[in-house]
């Protein structure tokens, strides 16, 4: 049950990986406003709070494949546990354990498992955005 779990949420991360409005005020709300709309599929939120370029790569396509991905899943996920900081080097480090529900049994993850602990961030747009490093 674990390793499905880190294997829907790897896959989930992957997809938006390969992917305008003003960003937020912090580069740690940044990085909280994007976590929380990936495990959303909420496109919206996700393209406020990504730089403009991979903004614009993020398709209404990979999002109703999130989405879908997440429905099959039929998992209750709580992020209430995490922790946002900016190290001042560009990156949102992302503490804590999130709380993955599934047929009534409830694990912890950490969001490092899966490669999401560290989230770069840029200014641009008169606000902080996330913005991904696409390359290998």
């Amino acid at each position: 049950m674990k390793r499905f779990i880190t294997i829907i949420l790897f896959g989930m991360m992957l997809m938006l990986s390969a992917c305008g409005g003003a960003g937020a005020s912090t580069p740690e709300a940044s990085a909280k406003n994007w976590i929380e709309a990936l495990f959303k599929a909420d496109g919206t939120t996700l393209r406020a709070n990504m730089c403009r370029q991979q903004s614009l790569a993020l398709t209404d396509d990979l999002i109703g494949q999130l989405a879908q991905g997440l429905s099959q899943a039929g998992s209750a996920l709580d992020l209430s546990g995490l922790t946002y900081a900016y190290n001042g080097a560009g990156q949102v480090v992302i503490g804590g354990m999130v709380k993955i529900t599934i047929a009534g049994q409830t694990l912890e993850r950490s969001l490092a498992d899966l490669g999401l602990n560290m989230i770069p961030v840029v200014e641009e747009d008169n606000g902080w955005k996330v913005c991904l490093s696409l390359g290998g």
